[in-house]
């Protein structure tokens, strides 16, 4: 389902990374982190240039064991954008924290 399930109660270190092979100059662009559906934790950036922008979103998020987690991502250039390709472009990662 692309989502992480919290095996356990608990708070969790979530880092989310995403970049777009282009972008338009200055659109902005959202990383959110949305738990069981709803949104949690928002980072915004303003791509400024027309190549490889991106950026991240950090929280501590308190999950109960069972409920989710999941990365979205919006541009707002108002036309279609490609997400790059890689590991080392696109990434997200949890592990709880207490």
């Amino acid at each position: 389902t692309y989502r992480f399930v919290a095996p356990v109660n608990g708070y969790y270190l979530a880092v989310f990374e995403g970049h777009f092979t282009t972008q338009t100059d200055g659109a902005f662009i959202e990383l959110l982190f949305k738990k069981n559906g709803g949104g949690h934790s928002t980072t915004y950036r303003h791509a400024g240039n027309t190549t490889n922008s991106g950026s991240n979103n950090v929280d501590i998020i308190y999950l109960p064991a069972g409920q989710y987690l999941e990365c979205w991502v919006y541009q707002s250039s108002g036309s279609t954008h490609t997400f790059q390709n890689g590991q080392n472009t696109n990434w997200f990662s949890i592990c709880r924290v207490g």
